[in-house]
């Protein structure tokens, strides 16, 4: 559940910005969600290209996976959205960071169908995290929540920063290693939900 942001008292983005800085899990929130959503973009920026390679057949044949990609990232949010009524949000959220690892290991080291099968469980992974980091990265801020609601909504800056970064891995290796990419940045992601100590302990994030 997302927090409730208060007009009670006037706030000035100087002074918000400063408490901000000082807040450890809040900073982390937003590392965390410029990384989630480069990994984000990569692996479906990449996704139709890697497919062709790895199955041989032309952009409409690989399309088909993309589109498996988006419904299974769709029915997993609601799927989600369920088991956080028995499972605490950060803890759901570390599980499925472990597990987009897993996948990305699987498509840099795999090869052929087992490789875009990966590909395809990563968007599985991804759908709960942008925002649960959100709704995780705002607890505790009180009159401050709504400067630092727009701060986690910047940091969908990554998208072009590691996409960018993976391209380049893509050029100087193969578009196998270039998925070392998101593979960090779900590491990152993990690494927040393993020590966030914000609490959203058995309710539902909804974003």
């Amino acid at each position: 559940k997302m927090p409730k942001a208060s007009d009670e008292e006037e706030v000035t983005f100087s002074d918000s910005f400063k408490r901000l800085i000082r807040k450890p899990n809040y900073v982390q929130a937003v590392i965390a969600q410029f990384f989630y959503v480069g990994a984000q973009i990569g692996v479906w920026s990449f996704m139709i290209r890697f497919t062709m390679q790895e199955l041989h057949v032309n952009e409409d044949g690989a399309s088909t996976y993309y589109l498996a990609a988006l419904i299974l990232f769709l029915t997993s949010r609601f799927v989600c959205t369920f088991l956080m009524q028995y499972i605490a949000p950060k803890r759901l959220l570390l599980f499925l960071a472990l597990l987009a690892i897993v996948f990305c290991a699987g498509v840099v080291w795999g090869s052929g169908q087992a490789s875009v099968y990966a590909l395809v469980g990563i968007s599985g992974c991804m759908s709960l995290m942008f925002p649960t980091i959100y709704g995780l990265g705002l607890q505790g801020l009180g009159n401050d929540t709504k400067v630092g609601g727009s701060g986690l909504i910047m940091a969908i800056l990554g998208g072009a920063v590691i996409t960018g970064v993976q391209g380049l891995v893509s050029d100087a290796t193969s578009i196998h290693y270039a998925f070392v990419v998101p593979l960090v940045c779900f590491a990152i992601v993990a690494f927040y939900a393993s020590t966030s100590k914000a609490n959203l302990s058995n309710t539902s994030t909804n974003h």
